[in-house]
């Protein structure tokens, strides 16, 4: 889709996502989402519970942490001198462990190309979105079934799930092994595995 004109928010993601939901005609479903993604769907989840059996989060944090604003800011800049392509290797080094960019697999090939295709004026929006949130009040308020999935080696973000699921009663939470930022490209066996077990 083209790229709206209004400063993006999550809670206009959200209303994406139910847009979607309404336009397709899902009453009810289990909604996924990976790192802003993973923001997103429990937003979703507190805003509209009656539209899911059961949320999945993955590597995505309540609260935008100290210093993100400012990070956000130079990954902005540098998009907008040097173009999105100036982002996809150093996106790849952060999302993933140094040992598996190291072994350059095709699937690295597919996440440089999504960076670099990605509208630069979109991934701005999103950064904005990125830089200033904090839904350390209505996740804990979810009451849909949540499953929290983090990768083992994403820097603070397991230790960050781990008190948004103490935080967030009867919610589970499972540290996929061998993992970055992106467990569902890096190590999906066991992903996927966990995501099995839980939806059975």
């Amino acid at each position: 889709t083209t790229v709206p004109s209004t400063p993006c928010t999550f809670d206009q993601l959200v209303g994406d996502v139910l847009a979607i939901f309404d336009a397709i005609g899902i009453d009810r479903a289990t909604l996924l989402g990976v790192s802003m993604g993973a923001i997103t769907a429990l937003r979703f989840a507190a805003l509209h519970p009656q539209r899911l059996d059961r949320v999945i989060a993955c590597d995505g944090p309540w609260v935008n942490p100290a210093g993100a604003a400012e990070l956000w800011e130079e990954r902005i800049a540098v998009v907008r001198s040097q173009g999105m392509q100036a982002l996809a290797q150093p996106t790849v080094q952060r999302w993933f462990r140094a040992a598996f960019v190291a072994g350059n697999p095709p699937v690295l090939d597919k996440v440089r190309r999504m960076i670099a295709d990605t509208p630069p004026e979109g991934f701005i929006a999103c950064a904005r979105a990125l830089q200033q949130f904090d839904f350390r009040q209505s996740f804990p308020q979810i009451r849909v079934p949540t499953l929290l999935l983090c990768g083992a080696a994403d820097g603070v973000m397991p230790q960050v799930m781990r008190e948004m699921h103490a935080a967030m009663g009867g919610s589970e939470f499972v540290e996929i092994p061998e993992a970055g930022h992106l467990p569902n490209l890096e190590n999906p066996v066991e992903f996927q595995r966990a995501l099995a077990a839980w939806i059975r």
